[in-house]
């Protein structure tokens, strides 16, 4: 259930407006939400998820492998390896794949990491891709780090992501929407602020 509602009303996406998804895990790719945004939204997504939309009546879906790139109007997206996995009731383990996704519009570029562990990636991007104006990295779901160390950064990682990526700016996520792991759902930010000074 979600301890808050989405950012912004479903219903104000507009028509022509594209989507990203990082991976197959129900906090990422919630089959209500991709229903009630407008159908004619474009959608890039990592392979082997492309079938799960056209199920649901959405035929602008462009699956991408790695550092495979495509062309929306004056947007380049490029799908980019990240340290994670992927998993639903109708998709076995790893049967699709897990990305971040680098959205370049021309003017400005943005990073969104979806969910990942803190790996060699992000200085890499930082040296491909700088300058990066926009990082969106998750902060939130890290408790225990024993478990959770692999596959999702705590705010610190998130942190020295951003300073490896090179980018501008960053928005910390993945906090404080669902309950998923040990920490406070609303601890994360205060964590990135202890990280930041």
């Amino acid at each position: 259930k979600r301890l808050v509602p989405p950012g912004i009303p479903v219903e104000s996406v507009p028509a022509h407006a594209f989507g990203v998804i990082s991976h197959s895990h129900y906090d990422h790719l919630d089959a209500w939400s991709v229903e009630k945004l407008p159908a004619t939204m474009g959608w890039y997504v990592p392979l082997g998820l492309g079938d799960w939309f056209r199920a649901r009546g959405r035929s602008d879906v462009t699956e991408l492998d790695w550092w495979q790139s495509a062309k929306r109007g004056r947007f380049t997206i490029t799908c980019l390896p990240s340290q994670h996995w992927s998993r639903r009731i109708e998709h076995g383990i790893d049967e699709t794949l897990w990305c971040t996704w680098l959205i370049d519009s021309g003017v400005r570029r943005y990073f969104f990491a979806g969910d990942t562990g803190y790996f060699h990636g992000f200085a890499e991007y930082g040296r491909r891709f700088a300058p990066i104006d926009v990082a969106m990295l998750p902060i939130g779901a890290y408790e225990p780090r024993w478990f959770m160390r692999d596959q999702h950064m705590n705010p610190a990682e998130s942190y020295q992501a951003f300073r490896d990526l090179r980018a501008s700016h960053m928005i910390g996520m993945h906090w404080g929407t669902f309950d998923l792991t040990d920490e406070p759902p609303d601890e994360a930010p205060r964590a990135l602020a202890e990280a930041v000074r």
